[in-house]
């Protein structure tokens, strides 16, 4: 090299142990000059273009582990993660692949049971029920197909909570606005006190619609039963909505607002199906709600009566 010239060395650690080296010969009274600005730009330039090539192969592979995650959480099927990028994330990717197939496998397994053993109790209550009727007056007819009515009802909730917490029915995209006014429609045909206050914005989620239709209809049917009218409204946050049904009336005491969850428990004191139900509506509903990825919460309102929160994710 002229003794004139002297060298510009520019490293750039691109990762740990990969370094971009580059060295430009310049003049040795030669100040910052356009040539030089210029090269520095291309340097900095194909630096930056590399660690971007280099992010990307870390975080395309992340997000496609997370959406994979959520979807899954839904209950929703996804095809297999393709098993790429850095080492650590593909031993992520071949976990979660072996994990989602494994409780497929399981959850198939369980459809499976719950098909033969809603088969299996059907047919001996209808038996039993036929031959009831051939019964006697004298021998007590009626009590026993009373009986039988309600263990055919009992063992219908039942499998109805073990097939929501099971996920049978397929996901689908719903307009979660409609959804909730027919069912509010519903309720007018019926001359039901019940209100809603439709969103401005169109709110599209991916859900269960019968399960979560039949979840939203426990809640306010309670509403209706403790209160004297139901209160709907929707309520968006950033990742997810709210679906808000508030009445006036009795509360529930603090201590026992985790207790209605519970299968077969029931706040009210007797035993009639009638007032009370069998204690299944609130677990169906949770268990319907949790399945899809979301939360159903419980609170009593200052101005007394309850409110019950259904939240569920939207889209990513």
């Amino acid at each position: 090299m002229p003794p004139e010239l002297q060298e510009l060395a520019l490293s750039i650690e691109l990762k740990p142990g990969l370094w971009l080296n580059a060295v430009k010969p310049v003049h040795s009274a030669e100040a910052v000059s356009l040539r030089v600005a210029i090269m520095t730009a291309v340097i900095a330039a194909l630096a930056s273009l590399a660690i971007w090539v280099f992010a990307r192969r870390i975080t395309r592979p992340l997000q496609a582990l997370a959406q994979a995650a959520d979807h899954f959480g839904r209950g929703e099927a996804s095809e297999p993660l393709v098993v790429e990028g850095p080492r650590d994330i593909q031993v992520s990717a071949d976990a979660f692949n072996r994990m989602q197939d494994r409780l497929s496998r399981l959850l198939e397994t369980q459809r499976t049971m719950l098909r033969a053993v809603g088969h299996d109790l059907r047919t001996p209550l209808t038996s039993l029920r036929i031959r009831a009727d051939s019964v006697p007056e004298a021998y007590g007819r009626d009590q026993m197909i009373t009986v039988l009515d309600d263990m055919s009802v009992m063992t219908e909730e039942i499998l109805r909570w073990a097939r929501d917490a099971a996920g049978e029915e397929a996901p689908s995209t719903v307009d979660l606005g409609a959804l909730v006014e027919s069912l509010t429609d519903d309720y007018h045909a019926q001359g039901l006190a019940v209100s809603f206050h439709a969103p401005e914005s169109r709110i599209v989620i991916r859900c269960r619609r019968v399960a979560l239709r039949r979840s939203l209809r426990n809640v306010i049917d309670n509403a209706l039963k403790y209160g004297d009218c139901a209160d709907i409204r929707m309520i968006t946050h950033d990742e997810a909505v709210t679906i808000r049904v508030e009445y006036t009336g009795p509360g529930i005491p603090e201590a026992r607002l985790e207790d209605v969850y519970k299968p077969f428990v029931r706040l009210e004191s007797s035993r009639s199906r009638e007032t009370g139900g069998i204690g299944l509506g609130l677990a169906i509903t949770r268990s319907a709600v949790e399945s899809q990825g979301g939360t159903c919460r419980l609170a009593n309102r200052k101005a007394g009566g309850l409110r019950a929160d259904i939240t569920l994710p939207l889209p990513i």
